[in-house]
């Protein structure tokens, strides 16, 4: 059994069991589909999604244990300060999203944008139909590398946890506010084409745009057709093609430099993007380049 915290002793920060990805503005465990205990004081917002069922003992915020029987795609929110025991004896695993405070605040203010006398400061449901959508979404980029820093993966988060504020809290619509601005928009690009080798959050993004997180992702959606994340996704291949091109450095090394997780990661987004492998692409601008050095001897 995985133990962090047993009946008698309480933690202070939530428990970091299996595989982790981890950024400033979340973290986001995936739980293996083995038994667990865990007894915690959430010093993040936590959102808990049952990738399957699970049966055990729970008790938040009481020391009264009921029955733990939850299904497929159910998700359960933790404020932060929240205490929270589980004994999980049946499970087919956990996705756990834990949030920096502050989003939530964000978040709940561009709701009250759309709704002026919302007050609501926690969110007591979470709307399974999300939970379920985005959990194995989310196992999926564990498994096949996401990387520390990826905007892909806050992306995915942020947009989750808006949701489910959103319709926790009854909310509809997203409030009327300017789109991304040429000005804006160009600060953004530059600031992207400027660090394609560096690991970038989308908190740093919305900050050099100087627009809040969710408001950034449906502007920078809205202005370039794409997300963030598929905006730098397509300029780094760009750059890798540019790099097979005119560089002597092998595909590994290009991969390395430009952030992917491994060259596996790097050889499959490339394919997806181009229909064709880095190495076939390699290949080929070096058959090409050596006809057209033909050509001209002749």
């Amino acid at each position: 059994m995985l133990t962090h915290g047993t009946a008698n002793e309480q933690l202070n920060s939530t428990p970091h069991i299996g595989h982790r990805f981890e950024t400033t503005l979340l973290t986001i465990n995936r739980f293996p589909a083995h038994p667990y205990e865990v007894n915690f004081k959430a010093d993040r917002d936590v959102v808990a999604i049952a990738s399957g069922i699970s049966i055990g003992l729970k008790a938040y915020d009481t020391d009264r244990r009921t029955r733990l029987h939850v299904l497929p795609g159910r998700a359960d929110f933790h404020p932060v300060g929240s205490e929270t025991y589980v004994r999980a004896e049946e499970t087919s695993g956990l996705v756990v999203f834990s949030f920096d405070p502050s989003l939530r605040q964000e978040l709940l203010a561009d709701v009250a944008a759309t709704q002026r006398d919302c007050t609501v400061e926690t969110v007591e449901d979470i709307v399974s139909h999300y939970a379920s959508a985005v959990a194995p979404v989310i196992s999926s980029l564990l498994e096949t590398g996401l990387r520390n820093g990826s905007i892909q993966g806050e992306t995915l988060a942020v947009n989750f946890f808006d949701a489910v504020l959103r319709r926790a809290l009854n909310v509809h619509g997203n409030p009327r506010r300017p789109g991304l601005d040429s000005r804006r928009l160009r600060r953004v690009l530059e600031y992207l084409e400027e660090n394609l080798h560096r690991d970038i959050s989308l908190r740093q993004l919305s900050s050099v745009a100087s627009l809040q997180l969710n408001h950034f992702i449906r502007a920078f959606k809205q202005a370039t057709g794409i997300a963030p994340h598929q905006y730098l996704l397509t300029r780094r291949i760009e750059r890798a093609k540019d790099l097979l091109r005119s560089t002597d450095l092998c595909i590994a090394e290009i991969s390395y430099l430009l952030t992917f997780s491994s060259q596996a990661h790097f050889s499959n987004v490339f394919k997806t993007l181009t229909n064709i492998t880095p190495l076939a692409y390699q290949n080929r601008t070096v058959m090409m380049l050596q006809a057209q050095q033909s050509n001209t001897v002749g």
